[in-house]
């Protein structure tokens, strides 16, 4: 049974096929969403880098392995990947954010490479 609420830590994810409000708290981490409109189930993680540095096997915690997880809990539901749409979160440069001394809009200020690099992943993977 699905929670009618989940919110996600840095490093967690999501997938339901049922209906459920998920929540999470985005500043220099990202959130990669991805919905099938078809079968109206979807997921999402909550990752801080993109990069999981070394050979340790795949982490949430890590766009490299937040992403592909989630694409496989999707496709463990039934979806298709040519059926999922993407939805990408976050990625501000919070520190720099701060250095602007809190002016009007300097939280909407986006590292870069953060918020660049899932959308090239999920490229590369098709989507």
């Amino acid at each position: 049974m699905t929670p009618e609420h989940v919110y996600l830590h840095p490093g967690e994810m999501f997938s339901s096929s049922e209906t459920c409000v998920v929540t999470t708290v985005l500043g220099s981490c990202v959130a990669v969403c991805l919905w099938d409109s078809l079968l109206k189930q979807g997921g999402v993680n909550h990752y801080l880098l993109p990069y999981q540095a070394g050979k340790s096997p795949p982490s949430p915690r890590f766009g490299d392995g937040a992403i592909p997880i989630l694409i496989g809990k999707l496709l463990a539901l039934g979806s298709k990947k040519e059926n999922l749409e993407a939805k990408i979160f976050g990625g501000a440069c919070v520190i720099r954010a701060m250095q602007e001394g809190g002016r009007r809009g300097a939280g909407s200020i986006l590292e870069p490479r953060m918020s660049r690099w899932p959308k090239r992943f999920l490229k590369a993977k098709r989507f």
